[in-house]
């Protein structure tokens, strides 16, 4: 083996978070939009990234020392199509893909539930190494409950040119301003909507989460999109807890053209001056041994 290469899908933000009995918890969703991770062995060690993520070294050497491997026998090249600090789980997907790649060139298959409880270990993660929607504590890196997924989904991005630091915000406690002690009700609504295939209580859930969140991170018009989604037969708004972008989610073969050109009309979309369509996907990593 001399060179593994990861791909690990980003997330638009998530689609509930919040405190759910004691702890503080996600579910994400993710999207085609990745990381990819090259792993090569090398006698001449480097890590190129186009992008800075400081976390991306830890996760190396937490890896090799965690197999026993010496970092300096690799060279790592992460480039990335997921936009940074927007809430889009850029971090986790580069800290995962390192994690992966040397587990696999140590013989080893990583499973989600070990990729989530290390990418914890270096910092609050999202939950988008695993395949299905999970109800996942991101500061513990334990999955909690597994959820069906709802497929065939896509999702408009609707990114801001700011960008978020997530460390510094649990820092200062923005968190803390949002439903805690209260216990949100977006977690029942979403069970239900996830076991029904239920698109209009996905749409509940979501938009239950996003709105708690505005204390936490401000979202412009986030009240007055929602409506405008529902206006036109979407299916809902979810929010990056943590980030910057909303995520217009809508069912495969939907025309979304209207709401786009009624939103623009309205001046809802003036502060989100980027705009892009993905599909929402299976999570995980995608590995190839060369």
């Amino acid at each position: 083996m001399k060179k593994v290469v990861v791909k690990v899908p980003g997330s638009c933000g998530e689609l509930i978070q919040g405190f759910y009995g004691k702890n503080e918890m996600l579910v994400s969703y993710a999207i085609d939009c990745y990381s990819t991770v090259t792993l090569t062995e090398s006698k001449h060690h480097k890590l190129c990234m186009d992008h800075i993520n400081a976390k991306a070294v830890v996760a190396l050497k937490k890896a090799c020392d965690h197999f026993k491997l010496d970092h300096n026998g690799f060279s790592v090249d992460i480039s990335s199509e997921i936009p940074v600090g927007k809430g889009m789980a850029s971090s986790t997907a580069d800290i995962v893909g390192v994690l992966a790649a040397v587990s696999v060139y140590a013989g080893q298959n990583p499973s989600a539930q070990w990729l989530g409880k290390i990418a914890a270990e270096i910092e609050p993660t999202d939950n988008i190494m695993f395949a299905d929607w999970v109800l996942f504590d991101h500061l513990n890196g334990e999955k909690v409950e597994v959820l069906k997924t709802i497929e065939n989904l896509k999702v408009l991005v609707l990114e801001m040119e700011d960008t978020v630091d997530t460390e510094r915000l649990r820092q200062e406690g923005a968190f803390h301003k949002s439903n805690k002690p209260k216990t949100s009700k977006a977690l029942e609504i979403l069970r239900e909507a996830s076991h029904e295939k239920d698109l209009k209580k996905l749409g509940q859930a979501m938009e239950i989460s996003a709105l708690e969140n505005q204390p936490v991170l401000y979202k412009p018009h986030l009240e007055e999109l929602m409506t405008l989604a529902r206006k036109h037969g979407l299916i809902g708004v979810n929010a990056a807890h943590s980030g910057t972008v909303l995520g217009v989610v809508y069912e495969e073969g939907k025309n979304i053209d209207a709401f786009v050109v009624s939103a623009i009309e309205k001046g809802y979309l003036e502060p989100y001056k980027k705009r892009y369509i993905h599909k929402i996907i299976k999570g995980g990593p995608r590995i190839e041994v060369y």
